[in-house]
């Protein structure tokens, strides 16, 4: 339904931003092209021809000069004579603003003269993060679930229109507390030791606060929100998108502050802050949700959010000073798996790899023993892919994509990533996706394969919030989907 506010709201801003109506020429109006419709004069921003849905067309001028008379539009109608319509034309902002045209797409060398220096392709984009570009211009992103709409000058869904960004989600925001999705607070979700004397204080998170996905969903949760005097309301969500059909649904509801969200093939793992009164210490657990449907049921108590990885339907998440393991079984209870720590877990089925204080190591799955990894290049940017760990590096103000054995040993760069540093790195299949944040505090997404050698696609751009909100972003196989905490957009993949 916002949707249909937007476009209601583009067809009035048109109306009396670009026209001034005087006697309309003869037939019916219809729809946009109603106001003036007809042959249009010397301006192209003065509105032509009827409405492409119905009615008759009228006619078109601009400041100096009235159109000619109206043709009949291709629903039907009878032509209309020409009319004393004056068009005032407002100038249109800059290219990539709400109405303007796009910033022009290509090929653009970053970082030259630098070990980072490389090529990247670039889509034609929109300044706005809530814009779309559509045929050369700069418009609201359609919702990813509605078809054509003749009121949006044919905006299609982005299946039909394979690099439109589209909208899918408008999460609940609450808005007491002056949150509109562009701040979201982030104290309470730093990893430190357990104990209510260091646990940070609950706050002002609001909207969408954790995005990730599956092979067929999207999931994502909203944090909730609270009253005046800073009583949590229990409404916070774990909601999911299918893929396929294109179609949200929540999967549970009634979360007490959720903060962090995992997956698995059977489970959604979700931390939870206990949702405390604002300003007195949280209290954090750590549940899991049937992916296929039903409650919510309690992990671990006292749990924060700090290493996880999934091998298969099998969760491995670490505390502060240990591993854990859980099966799928409706009864499994968590296992400890090794007394260890670490901040970032990653597995390929075989090998367990554990980043913790500036240290690599791995151990097999079955039969824990930690080994140090060796290698020249040290980095928690890490992700698996094939029989090599890829790291991140940044040199001279740009990104290189690095590989060691899995086993360890020397490294070798193998790709330039252009200009920025590069930042959480993630591998869907044959394909991975990074984070760049430039100099200007511009945040991007790009994508591109182990598989050749073609130039990195840049997919998204906004200013960075240096928030959790960066943080809100994920690729799949066929589109990368994020958040600005408010809204959840999706930008199919261009060919690679």
């Amino acid at each position: 339904m916002h949707k249909w506010i937007r476009w209601a709201a583009l067809i009035a801003v048109g109306c009396s931003a670009r026209l001034e109506v005087g006697d309309r020429g003869g037939g019916d109006p219809g729809g946009i092209g109603g106001v003036g419709g007809g042959a249009p004069g010397v301006d192209e921003n003065a509105v032509a021809g009827g409405n492409a849905v119905g009615g008759d067309a009228g006619a078109a001028s601009v400041e100096e000069l009235a159109g000619a008379a109206g043709e009949s539009n291709a629903k039907g109608g009878t032509a209309g004579a020409a009319g004393n319509v004056t068009a005032i034309v407002v100038p249109v902002g800059p290219p990539g603003s709400w109405g303007a045209t796009c910033i022009p797409g290509g090929l653009v060398t970053e970082a030259d003269g630098t070990p980072a220096s490389a090529q990247i392709r670039i889509l034609a984009w929109c300044e706005d993060e809530g814009s779309s570009c559509d045929q050369g211009k700069c418009y609201s992103a359609p919702e990813c679930a509605e078809g054509p709409s003749g009121a949006a000058g044919a905006l299609q869904t982005a299946q039909t229109a394979p690099n439109r960004t589209c909208e899918m989600w408008r999460a609940n925001v609450d808005e007491s507390f002056g949150a509109t999705g562009s701040t979201v607070d982030t104290s309470g979700d730093t990893a430190g030791t357990a104990g209510a004397h260091n646990l940070p204080d609950a706050s002002r998170k609001t909207g969408v606060v954790a995005l990730t996905a599956s092979g067929s969903h999207v999931y994502w949760l909203e944090y909730g929100t609270r009253d005046a005097l800073g009583n949590y309301q229990h409404d916070g969500t774990l909601l999911s998108y299918s893929i396929a059909n294109r179609t949200v649904a929540p999967l549970v509801a009634g979360l007490e502050g959720p903060v962090g969200l995992e997956l698995t093939a059977s489970h959604a793992y979700v931390y939870i802050d206990g949702a405390p009164r604002l300003g007195t210490p949280i209290r954090p657990k750590l549940l899991r949700v049937p992916l296929a449907g039903g409650s919510a049921e309690l992990v671990q108590d006292g749990t924060r959010h700090r290493g996880f990885t999934a091998v298969g339907a099998r969760a491995i998440w670490s505390t502060e000073d240990q591993l854990y393991s859980q099966l799928p079984d409706a009864v499994a209870s968590p296992l400890l798996f090794a007394s260890t720590s670490a901040l970032v877990l990653a597995n390929d089925a075989k090998t367990l790899f554990a980043w913790n204080n500036d240290s690599l190591a791995y151990t097999p799955l079955e039969n824990p023993v930690f080994t140090a990894w060796a290698s020249d290049l040290m980095s928690k940017e890490f992700a698996l892919h094939d029989d090599g760990v890829y790291m991140l590096e940044t040199i001279d103000g740009g990104g290189l994509l690095s590989r060691a054995p899995s086993i360890g040993g020397a490294s070798v760069r193998v790709r330039p990533l252009g200009a920025g540093t590069p930042s959480q790195l993630k591998v869907v299949g044959d394909r991975y996706f990074l984070e760049v944040t430039t100099a200007s505090s511009q945040q991007r997404v790009l994508t591109a394969t182990f598989g050749n050698d073609d130039p990195p696609v840049r997919l998204m751009q906004r200013r960075a919030r240096h928030s959790l909100i960066d943080q809100l972003w994920v690729g799949t196989a066929d589109a990368l989907f994020w958040s600005n905490g408010r809204d959840l957009f999706k930008q199919p993949l261009p060919a690679l």
